[in-house]
């Protein structure tokens, strides 16, 4: 693969991974808040502890992504901050 395609296709990933984080987050903050019965409440069909789940693993592999994003553009950001020191 190479460095273009393997860059799209990390960067689709975070985008993919962070909109599913986002919205979950939401949904849990908006209509399923912090102290509702984490059995009984449900949004759309979907037990909150569904949503929290969905949330959780979303939430670790946009985390992991941005480590792989960055990763593969350490070079780029050397070079940027050696231009600011000139």
């Amino acid at each position: 693969m190479n460095r273009a395609k393997l860059n799209f296709a990390v960067d689709s990933l975070l985008l993919v991974s962070f909109l599913i984080s986002a919205v979950t987050g939401l949904v849990l903050f908006i209509y399923l808040p912090p102290g509702s019965r984490l059995g009984q409440l449900s949004f759309l069909g979907i037990n909150k502890l569904v949503w929290i789940k969905w949330h959780n693993i979303s939430s670790l592999v946009f985390i992991a992504v941005v480590v792989i994003h960055f990763a593969l553009h350490f070079k780029w950001y050397l070079t940027i901050a050696k231009s600011w020191n000139r």
